[in-house]
């Protein structure tokens, strides 16, 4: 009988098999979740009804789903 077909040796072979298969899978499902991002942007110029520019204008933006606010004031051309 050879050494490799001893049963000892099938376990840790299968042992170390799901292991290394499930560090891989870990690491994809990692790399997968950085992917991810919650980050956003709003950008625009703050006029009056005129069309003139509003230099450091409050602008405050609300996200409907959490209620959650964000506040900010433009620069002097009006920019954010």
């Amino acid at each position: 009988m050879r050494w490799q077909d001893h049963r000892g040796y099938r376990e840790i072979r299968n042992s170390l098999l799901r292991a290394a298969l499930s560090a891989i899978a870990i690491a994809l499902f990692v790399c997968a979740g950085q992917a991810q991002t919650f980050r956003g942007a709003i950008s625009g110029t703050v006029t009056d009804p005129s069309g003139a520019v509003i230099p450091n204008a409050q602008v405050k933006a609300t996200e409907t789903a959490t209620g959650l606010e964000h506040n900010t004031v433009t620069t002097s051309a009006s920019r954010r």
